[in-house]
């Protein structure tokens, strides 16, 4: 793995990059949070290792600005701060995981391992059956390459196999489906939740399409 530690105690962060790199791992250091950013914005990493309290900009303004830059490497705080509140600052700023100082090296690999196998977060932003595709966001759909001309979106139905999320169709972000709920998409109107087999449902004012 490519590894990013960003770390302003020289002695703690070569520890730290001595033992990932006897276990195989790149490491690119940082010893400031405006270097670290430079190099979590300009190169691709697996996972970043950064320290709350660094010079220049700390460790939770380093990640927020990552991740307001599209960067979505999982990050592993480290940190002397144990509280809750400052583990939920970590997280808000958009921290995966959160490490306490002292630690023991095992577990610091143990969880830069655990995170580097989250599986990326991928948008979808279409969808498709066979050989027909609708685009979510440009709303058009094809079927086998070809063009299917629409006057508009009309009712979306998203019926999940289980508990589970679906997509708002207008804007690509994740909706929350309990199980044994239908939600229903109206252009111009928000989605609804209904329960499944549900025929009292009020279409009169759909969108003729």
């Amino acid at each position: 793995m490519k590894i990013l530690l960003v770390e302003d105690d020289k002695q703690t962060s070569d520890y730290i990059a001595k033992g990932l790199r006897e276990h195989g791992h790149v490491v690119d250091q940082a010893d400031n949070g405006r270097d670290g950013l430079y190099l979590a914005t300009g190169e691709k990493y697996d996972v970043m290792i950064v320290d709350r309290m660094l010079p220049g900009m700390d460790g939770l303004s380093l990640v927020k600005a990552a991740r307001t830059s599209n960067v979505r490497t999982p990050v592993l705080f480290l940190t002397t701060m144990g509280g809750i509140d400052d583990r939920v600052a970590g997280f808000d700023a958009g921290g995966d995981d959160y490490l306490v100082k002292p630690f023991a090296f095992a577990e610091l690999l143990a969880r830069v391992g655990a995170l580097a196998r989250r599986p990326p977060i991928v948008a979808t932003t279409s969808l498709s059956v066979g050989d027909l595709e609708m685009d979510l966001l440009a709303r058009t759909v094809t079927r086998a390459g070809k063009r299917i001309e629409l006057r508009g979106f009309g009712v979306f139905v998203v019926k999940p196999r289980k508990r589970g999320v679906g997509r708002n169709p207008r804007t690509g972000e994740e909706v929350a489906i309990p199980s044994g709920k239908t939600i229903r998409f109206k252009p111009g109107k928000e989605l609804q939740a209904h329960e499944d087999g549900d025929t009292d449902i009020d279409d009169s004012n759909d969108d003729d399409f």
